[in-house]
């Protein structure tokens, strides 16, 4: 007969009390871990990011299981930056507490995630899904240089990018958000004066930033005396013998603006019939964004003048003259100017008033010395009224070119405008196409010697490349038999030095 004992005194015959207790602590340890969250489940992204930028929010694909399922699952999302260091050592992520997804804020580094579970009552998290990568890749620099202070209506403003690696730039200088120009070196003439917010973005292909400047575009204003003589009516004494002298105020500033006095902190100033012109006077538009008013102050005292315009840009102009007798001169000439657009160089010129005046003609220099016939015009003849004339010279080269206005009466004697002068870029890649509206060919002339592998584009609105052939002389044609009628662009690509030219073409 077999002899049974009984477990207690089984145990309490071959194991100590004090290991009897140890082992059903074990055994009620074992039973609590084997009841808690033993799958953390799976998440999704990996995702790129650029710097500053929000990344997509984190997806459960499926959540976490296992333990005791009578209690809910409780998650923690933990987060670091550094790559390889055990998960234990992460910091609770911000801005979310027990959730199965996660929307993460804005990151400036590569950072990594994973979620950890538990069930609830346990004190520990468990388990933990596979982690997550948000990877910040790398910014361009996007740096303006050049000087973006105040500029004069009309001038040129001329800035440069901070060179990036492998980056493209795109300039808005006027603010409407279309791209201006394109490239590290861009310049832009501003047709209205006002303040101007510039944007730069610098592309590197994976981030786009943007950086601004602001520039002043201020009214260009000059003061043009009369040549006053002793027996021209217009130059005026009073009964007390006060005399009044003539003068001009000239602005340029951009069409459809408006000038009016608004305070004369020194002196008058008059009509010609010795009227006082009171605050508020409106100097008239003469033509696109030429102002010109005629005045009158007394000899002696002169004159200060505030002008402000609708845009609430103020200006100060100032004289005091004495009135010397001379000969009068066959025109009043206010203003001659030379300026380079696309079509070649546009001479302008105002008279305030013509006697006996035949025509004009426009001459040109190269070295400033010796001057050859442009062109001509035909005068007024008499006039007392502001007179517009302009003309435009095609043969656009590269270098200083110097121009002056030749007056010729009717009886033959003439006289000659002060000498201007432009400067047309070297390294510019110039061209003229003749005739522009095109019927169905054209001839392309370059005004300077091109480099090697330089190459003609025809373009369609949309940027499409319709025709493409390098450039080998001096000129080249260019056939638009077939294309449909409408707006077309010319391109002008030089790879070695990545400069370009794009020139307009209408199809009729």
């Amino acid at each position: 007969m077999t002899n049974f004992i009984p477990t207690e005194h089984f145990l309490n015959y071959h194991f100590p009390k004090k290991i009897i207790l140890l082992l059903f602590s074990f055994i009620f340890s074992f039973n609590l871990i084997a009841q808690n969250a033993n799958n953390g489940g799976t998440i999704a992204s990996d995702q790129s990011i650029c710097p500053g930028e929000v990344p997509a929010a984190f997806t459960s694909v499926t959540p976490a299981s296992g333990g005791d399922t009578s209690f809910p699952i409780e998650y923690l999302w933990m987060t670091t930056t550094s790559s390889g260091t055990p998960i234990n050592t992460w910091s609770p992520a911000p801005g979310v507490n027990n959730q199965e997804t996660y929307s993460p804020p804005a990151l400036g580094l590569t950072t990594f995630f994973v979620r950890c579970a538990k069930r609830q009552n346990y004190s520990t998290y468990s388990a933990e899904s596979n982690p997550l990568t948000v990877t910040v890749l790398n910014s361009p620099t996007a740096i303006i240089n050049g000087n973006n202070s105040n500029f004069y209506y009309t001038s040129t403003i001329s800035l440069s990018a901070a060179y990036s690696f492998g980056s493209t730039y795109s300039w808005d200088f006027d603010e409407d958000g279309v791209t201006d120009c394109q490239g590290q070196n861009c310049s832009f003439t501003y047709t209205n004066t006002g303040t101007y917010t510039i944007s730069l973005t610098v592309d590197n292909g994976s981030c786009a930033v943007t950086t601004n400047t602001t520039v002043t575009i201020l009214a260009f204003v000059n003061n043009i005396a009369d040549p006053c003589t002793c027996s021209d009516p217009l130059n005026y004494s009073t009964a007390t013998g006060i005399s009044y002298i003539h003068d001009y105020i000239h602005i340029r500033s951009g069409a459809g603006q408006t000038w009016t006095t608004s305070n004369y902190p020194l002196g008058s100033i008059y009509d010609q019939s010795g009227n006082s012109l009171p605050v508020g006077t409106v100097i008239p538009e003469v033509s696109s964004g030429e102002y010109y008013l005629d005045i009158w102050f007394e000899s002696g005292v002169g004159y200060d003048v505030n002008l402000v315009n609708n845009f609430f840009m103020t200006l100060n102009i100032g004289t005091e003259e004495a009135c010397i007798c001379s000969s009068p001169l066959p025109i009043e000439l206010v203003s001659f100017d030379a300026s380079v657009h696309e079509e070649g160089i546009t001479l302008k010129w105002v008279t305030a008033s013509e006697e006996n005046n035949r025509f004009f003609e426009v001459e040109r220099s190269f070295d400033g010395v010796r001057f050859d016939f442009v062109g001509a015009m035909e005068s007024q003849g008499n006039s007392n009224t502001y007179q517009s004339y302009s003309l435009v010279d095609k043969n656009k080269i590269a270098g200083n070119t110097y121009y002056r206005l030749k007056q010729i009466d009717i009886d033959g004697a003439y006289t000659y405008s002060n000498i201007v002068s432009v400067h047309v870029d070297s390294k510019a890649i110039i061209a003229t196409v003749i005739p522009n509206p095109i019927r169905d060919r054209a001839i392309v002339k370059f005004g300077n010697e091109l480099p090697e592998r330089t190459r003609l584009e025809l373009l369609s609105v949309t940027g499409q490349v319709i025709q493409s052939a390098y450039i080998t002389g001096t000129s080249q044609e260019i056939n638009l038999q077939g294309l449909q009628k409408g707006v077309y662009f010319l391109r002008i690509k030089n790879a070695a030095r990545s400069e370009k030219a794009f020139y307009k073409l209408i199809k009729i």
